[in-house]
C-alpha cells in the first residue's frame, strides 16, 4: 500500500479475516493493508484458531507492495467460546478488556439463563463484563428489566438501559466504551451494531430485522471486527452466539 515502508517490516493489529486474507492497520497508519499468513505460521498451534480481531502481528513485504503476517504477539486475553457436542474451543477476539453484554428487552426475549452464559463466558475470560439492556421502548420492556435487575444486583454488574432508535442511554455507552477495547456480545438481533452505530456514527455496521416467525434475529455481523471509536476506543462486533 502506498505511503508505507516497503523495505521493513511492520507492526500492527488485525482488524478482521475473510476467506484466508487478513485486515490489519499498521501502527500509525490511516488505512488497512490486506495480508496473508506466513505458510510455518498455519502449522503452529492456537486456542481455537490461527488469528482472530485484536491479535498484534508483525508484517513484511512480499512483492508488489503486498504483505505477509510474519508473527503473531502473546495475547493479554482471550474471549474463547466453549466448544459444544465435541467441537473444538474457538477464540472470537484477542487483546480485549470489557465484555459488553447486550440483551433486548424483547424480540427476542431475554432470559436469565442466556444472559447468564454470556457473563460466565466474560468472567472465564477473565474481562470485565458491562450488561447492556437495549429496546427499552417496546411494551414490556420495563418489568422485564426490573426483573433481571434484581436478578443482577447480587453480583454487581454495571448495567445500562438503552434505546437504538431513540438514543436514550447511548450516550452513556460511549462513554463507558472510552479508554478500552471492548468486545461486544449477546444474541442475534439485540441490536448490537445498531447501538454502535448509534454511539460512534460513521461506523455505519450492517444492521437487520428480528424475524417475526422465529422471534430472533438474522446474522448481520459475519465474522467479529475489529473497528476503532471515535473516542480513541476498540470495539469487537461479533456475530450473534
Amino acid at each position: 500500500m502506498t505511503g508505507l515502508p516497503q523495505e521493513a517490516t511492520l507492526q500492527g493489529v488485525l482488524l478482521e479475516s475473510v476467506g484466508g486474507v487478513y485486515s490489519v492497520l499498521p501502527d500509525g497508519a490511516e488505512a488497512p493493508v490486506e495480508a496473508f499468513l506466513r505458510g510455518r505460521l498455519k502449522q503452529e498451534a492456537r486456542t481455537g484458531g490461527r488469528l482472530v480481531a485484536g491479535d498484534r502481528v508483525q508484517l513484511a513485504p512480499s512483492g508488489e507492495e503486498g504483505w505477509t503476517i510474519e508473527s503473531v504477539e502473546p495475547r493479554r486475553s482471550e474471549l474463547v467460546r466453549g466448544g459444544i457436542r465435541g467441537r473444538k474451543a474457538k477464540v472470537v477476539a484477542a487483546n480485549v478488556d470489557q465484555a459488553v453484554v447486550v440483551v433486548a428487552l424483547g424480540r427476542p426475549d431475554p432470559g436469565e439463563g442466556l444472559l447468564d452464559r454470556f457473563l460466565v463466558l466474560a468472567e472465564l475470560s477473565g474481562l470485565h463484563p458491562l450488561v447492556v439492556l437495549n429496546k427499552k421502548d417496546l411494551p414490556g420492556a420495563r418489568a422485564l428489566a426490573v426483573g433481571l435487575e434484581t436478578h443482577l444486583a447480587a453480583a454487581g454488574y454495571p448495567l445500562l438501559r438503552t434505546c437504538a432508535l431513540s438514543g436514550e442511554g447511548v450516550e452513556a455507552l460511549a462513554r463507558a466504551l472510552e479508554g478500552h477495547t471492548s468486545v461486544i456480545m449477546g444474541p442475534s438481533g439485540v441490536g448490537k451494531s445498531s447501538l454502535l452505530n448509534a454511539a460512534a456514527p460513521g461506523l455505519a455496521l450492517r444492521t437487520g430485522e428480528v424475524s417475526r416467525k422465529r422471534g430472533g434475529g438474522r446474522h448481520t455481523t459475519v465474522g467479529a471486527r475489529l473497528v476503532g471509536l471515535p473516542s480513541g476506543g476498540w470495539v469487537v462486533d461479533t456475530p450473534g452466539f
